[in-house]
């Protein structure tokens, strides 16, 4: 331009794709938002989908315990019947049981992604609301000598869910 004949310029196709650029890059920072939140749903579905079938394992272990694991449940039944010191004994199995389900779980949410965290949260809470419905309803066949662990896990989820729960909206903003 500074060389050129007065007559012959290029500034009108200069301004032209000048626009275009800034059109491009203006479209380009609008759509961030959009693809962020797209790609933490992404995080969030495939954390789902590592975790789920080990954490329903995990919630519903006695479905898949083996037979000496019954029979020591039905030995700790009769021991619990032979006298106090016996029933002391199956309520410190029981509380160790559920201190270590407490200790898997809090150990997932203090090792959680940042994309994932929410997810598991909402996992954690979806558990805890199947067993409560579960122990109210009484859906579960001879419940009868299993219902503190229906209860102790859903205390247990419900406890950590609503703890944990209230540091994602901090985490999501950061």
């Amino acid at each position: 331009e500074a060389v050129a004949c007065r007559e012959t310029s290029i500034k009108p196709q200069i301004d032209a794709l000048a626009a275009l650029v800034l059109r491009w890059r203006r479209m380009e920072v609008e759509a961030w938002p959009a693809l962020l939140r797209r790609a933490a749903e992404r995080a969030h579905d495939a954390a789902l989908l590592k975790i789920w079938a080990r954490l329903f394992h995990v919630v519903n272990s006695h479905l898949w315990a083996d037979s000496s694991a019954a029979a020591a449940d039905d030995d700790a039944a009769d021991a619990s019947a032979a006298g106090a010191d016996a029933a002391d004994a199956a309520d410190a199995d029981r509380a160790a049981h559920l201190a270590e389900f407490f200790e898997t779980f809090q150990r997932l949410l203090l090792t959680a992604e940042a994309g994932a965290f929410d997810a598991y949260l909402w996992l954690m809470r979806t558990f805890a609301r199947q067993l409560e419905v579960e122990v109210r309803a009484g859906v579960r066949q001879g419940m009868g000598d299993q219902r503190w662990r229906y209860e102790g896990y859903a205390s247990i989820l419900h406890n950590l869910v609503s703890y944990y729960g209230q540091f994602s909206e901090p985490l999501r903003r950061a």
